[in-house]
Order: C-alpha cells, then structure tokens, then sequence
C-alpha cells in the first residue's frame, strides 16, 4: 500500500509540475515566437519532467534534490534561452511560479504523512482540480501579466531579490535542520511563512497594476493632448485655429466682467489672393507663415492671444493692455510686414470691447473687421 500511496503522490507532484510548466509557458514572452522555439519549449519540458518522475519514482535521487537538478534548474536555463526579457522580471516570474509550486507540493505531501493516505489523496484530487481551473480560467490574467511584463519597466530589481531570498526561505525552513516532515509541530508556522511570502508577492502584482493603470493614464493624456492640438491648431502656421478662436470668445462672453480692459484685432493680408495666383500656392503657404511668426513675436506677451481664423485673416484678443501699447504694436507688425524678407503689407483693424451691447466680443470682432477693411485703403490705424 505504501508503494502505491508513493506512486499516487509523486504522480500528484508530477501533475503539479506540469501545470507549473504549462502556466510559465502562457507567461513567458518568446523572444522568437515560431514552430521551432515552440518545439523546443514543449519537447524541453517534457524531458524536464519525464527525467524528474523516472529519478524519484526509481528513488536514484531524492525529491528535493530530483526537483533541483531535473525541474528548477533546466527549466529556468530553458525559458531564460527562449525568454525575451533576460532580466529582472524573468527572474521575478520564475522564482514567484517556483515557489508557489514548491509550497503545494510540499503541503500535499504532508497532509499524505500527517494526515493519512485518504487525506492525502483526496488533496491531490483537490490540488490537481485547483490546477486545471487556474489554468484554464486564468488565461486573461496571464495575458495582464505579459502586458505588465512589456509595459512596467520600474521595481522589477528589488522584487528579484525579494523574491529570490524568499525562495531560499522557504527551501531552507523546509530542509533545516532536518526535513519538516519529520517535525511537524513546525508545520503551522511554515504555512504561516508560506502565506506571508504569497502575500507579498500579490502586493508586488498590485503595484504592478497600479504602475501600469498610471502609464496607461499617462498614455491616454499624451494622446489626447495631441488631439486636442490637432484640433485646435493650425496645422500650416501652428496657430491657434478657428475652432479656438471660437471656443475662447464663447469663454470670454461668460467670464467678462465691466472691469476688464478687452480689444479685438483683425489682421488681414493684402492683395494674398494675386499672391497665390501669380506666384502659386508654395509661396502663399509661405507668407501665412511668415506673417504667423510676426504675430508670434510682436503679440508674445501672456496678455495676447493669436488665432488663424481662416484664409489670410488672424485674430487678435488682447487683455488688461492699454490703447497707446495696442497702437505701438499695430504699427510694428505693419512695418514688419512691408520690410520682411517676401513683402507681407497688412490691414489692421481694432475695437475695444463695448459692455453696453449684447455678445460683447463677437460685436467687437465686427467692429474690428471693418476698421481692418478701412485699413487697406489708408496707412491710418483704424479703431470703431
């Protein structure tokens, strides 16, 4: 009885082992994933554990000893060769899958010794259950993990040795100074450090998770920051474009109070259209740009806010800025315009926004837009 007692538990310790192999293999990223490496996994593990099994059952070798040299050192020198990442979270995932396999298979043993051969069968049946639900339903979580895998590159060096000293921990509070088995009045503080040790490990996940919940936050405010560029700026001169032009007038309309120093700016760009005709399109494209960085350098200041609002025409909202500056300013991009290097003559126009009227800004804007059209035939500044 007692031969087929030992046989049912090392095929327990075998299935175990299996399973171990089957759920490292659905965590390992494969630095070459194809028909040949795969073969190799699946035929070196299969080696692994047929060389385990023949060794303790023939009883050449004992099973702490067997598990070492046929299970937890080819296998780790097997997936580390076929293994993309040759670094700390290789050596995280294998020493947290090793443990939790050396944890079940040791308890399954005692509860055989301690317990009885009904005990201990019955928790094989059990374990050997357990096994096949986590591998089975598991496979999302195991894909979670390769993503943390790729995505988390932080915390992976202490947890290898966390994880590694946990491990010898465990080996060695099994082994010394003589086998648990034999003291088993020791059992329930094993189990204790073995909870303890699985425990910090979740912790260690759930950091994990926590990183990559951040990275991918992260991710989604770069990309939609992006976007929000994209959508709101000029994809030819980098200025603000229409859509935040109006976006920041409806703004204005709400938050404006009687107080606030407001002008409007209209600029316009002369005879552009016999610029497009005559010289082409290039050089058109050119002289918005041109005319885009005048802008961007004589209305820097944090009180001016520029916008390309369609064709050859900008916008100007300027605050808390007084009319003598404002004028200052309209002259120098005007003699801007004429002196640079392609000849950019504008029109400008402005008006001070008027609380008495209703939608104070958009009037503004009109206002400005037909000082600007003034403009074009006279080198006066308008204002209305």
């Amino acid at each position: 009885m007692e031969n087929k007692i030992g046989l049912i538990g090392n095929i327990t310790e075998i299935i175990v082992l299996i399973f171990n192999v089957l759920i490292y293999m659905q965590l390992t990223i494969l630095k070459k994933d194809n028909f040949i490496t795969r073969l190799l996994m699946y035929s070196g593990s299969i080696i692994i554990i047929g060389a385990f099994f023949i060794l303790t059952y023939t009883g050449v070798l004992a099973e702490a000893l067997a598990s070492f040299l046929c299970v937890t050192l080819p296998s780790f020198l097997l997936f580390f060769i076929l293994s993309k990442y040759k670094d700390f979270r290789f050596f995280v995932t294998f020493c947290f899958l090793d443990a939790i396999t050396f944890i079940i298979t040791f308890f399954t043993r005692a509860i055989n010794i301690v317990c009885g051969n009904v005990a201990g069968i019955t928790s094989s049946v059990i374990v050997c259950f357990l096994m096949l639900m986590i591998y089975i339903k598991g496979k999302p979580y195991f894909r979670s993990y390769r993503k943390l895998m790729e995505n988390v590159n932080e915390g992976w060096g202490s947890m290898a040795l966390s994880s590694f000293m946990s491990y010898i921990l465990l080996v060695f509070a099994a082994a010394y100074p003589k086998p648990l088995i034999e003291r088993t009045e020791y059992l329930p503080v094993y189990l204790f450090l073995s909870i303890t040790i699985l425990s910090f490990y979740a912790l260690f996940l759930l950091t994990l998770i926590q990183k990559k919940k951040l990275s991918d936050l992260n991710s989604r405010l770069v990309k939609e920051k992006q976007w929000h560029k994209i959508a709101y700026s000029d994809a030819l001169t980098g200025m603000k474009n229409r859509m935040s032009y109006i976006e920041q007038i409806n703004e204005l309309e709400r938050t404006l109070e009687k107080t606030d120093v407001v002008y409007a700016i209209m600029i316009d760009i002369d005879n552009f259209k016999k610029v497009n005709d005559t010289l082409g399109h290039h050089v058109g494209d050119l002289t918005l740009q041109n005319v885009a960085k005048l802008i961007d350098t004589i209305f820097s200041e944090e009180n001016y806010s520029a916008f390309r609002i369609g064709g050859d025409e900008f916008a100007i909202i300027a605050k808390d800025v007084s009319e003598d500056i404002l004028k200052e300013k309209i002259n120098s991009i005007k003699t801007a315009g004429m002196n640079s290097d392609m000849g950019c003559p504008l029109s400008v126009g402005y008006s001070a926004a008027d609380y008495e009227q209703d939608n104070i800004m958009e009037n503004a804007f009109i206002r400005a837009d037909n000082a600007m059209y003034k403009d074009k035939s006279s080198s006066k500044i308008y204002s209305e």
